[in-house]
């Protein structure tokens, strides 16, 4: 990953979306990505975790598989809130976080 790759992203959403669900507070987005290992990937955006900023807790190889773990990933956060939620980033801003902190990527709920 480069700087090209994360600027590329910016400003074409829509072109990249897969899906994305919105009930209240809760977000959950999955979108193509040029800035991973994985080409597709989930994350979730609410208040209980992380102070709301987003999570990337799914990365896939494949459109086909990014709508199933969306569709997976919405139906978990609407049956019952998990207790943590691990952060599974491959981008360079993650792995810079993980040389100085690994406990990050463990996003414990909040009541």
């Amino acid at each position: 990953m480069d700087l090209f790759d994360l600027f590329s992203m910016e400003g074409n959403y829509e072109q990249r979306k897969v899906d994305c669900f919105k009930k209240g507070k809760l977000r959950i987005d999955t979108a193509e990505v040029y800035d991973s290992n994985q080409p597709y990937e989930t994350a979730v955006s609410y208040p209980s975790y992380n102070d709301g900023l987003w999570i990337i807790v799914e990365q896939y190889n494949t459109i086909g598989e990014a709508r199933e773990g969306h569709k997976a990933w919405v139906n978990k956060m609407n049956d019952k809130l998990p207790e943590e939620l691990k952060d599974v980033s491959t981008c360079g801003a993650a792995q810079l976080k993980d040389m100085t902190n690994r406990n990050w990527r463990v996003n414990k709920k909040s009541n």
